[in-house]
């Protein structure tokens, strides 16, 4: 997975007091990702993933814009929260921001992700004679003759594709 996705979260003082002390929680935040402001300040998640803004304090009506960019990781492709098509999931993000006086609120945001599994089988066969040399025609002409069968298994998607089993008519049983 090599996607990413820009996040924007804007604080808003809804109230008729100024807020300090605000600390948000995002739940794709991880320690020491980088948070800018619009003016460009950059803000460090911390190791228990919360971000306090330090210094920024927000009168009545003043709001505070924060960028992020979340890398998508193989595990957001191969959630198994998918919909009726099975063919879409989402990252579920939800921020929380609280003030030291106690005020909270949350929003959350979900972004589609596309899966998309799809698998490949090539089989190819080479023809031994007797003396296990490639057959220079590669046509079985003698009892004697061998056929080695190569099998390539491919992922062809972007889902991580587990307990594949490979039947063939030549097996004795399947492989897994």
């Amino acid at each position: 997975a090599s996607d990413s996705v820009k996040y924007t979260l804007v604080v808003t003082n809804d109230g008729n007091t100024t807020l300090n002390g605000l600390v948000l929680n995002d739940t794709l935040f991880t320690k020491d990702m980088v948070v800018t402001d619009a003016d460009g300040n950059e803000y460090t998640v911390a190791a228990d993933g919360t971000l306090t803004l330090d210094g920024v304090s927000l009168d009545p009506s003043a709001s505070i814009t924060l960028t992020y960019t979340y890398d998508v990781t193989q595990s957001d492709i191969n959630s198994t929260v998918i919909d009726q098509d099975d063919t879409v999931t989402d990252i579920d993000n939800t921020v929380t921001v609280t003030a030291e006086d106690g005020t909270t609120d949350s929003d959350d945001e979900a972004v589609d992700v596309l899966r998309d599994p799809s698998v490949s089988v090539v089989k190819s066969a080479v023809v031994y004679d007797s003396a296990s040399v490639t057959d220079s025609d590669n046509v079985v002409d003698s009892a004697s003759d061998s056929i080695k069968y190569t099998l390539l298994v491919t992922n062809d998607g972007n889902t991580t594709l587990t307990e594949l089993v490979l039947n063939d008519p030549f097996f004795t049983t399947a492989i897994s």
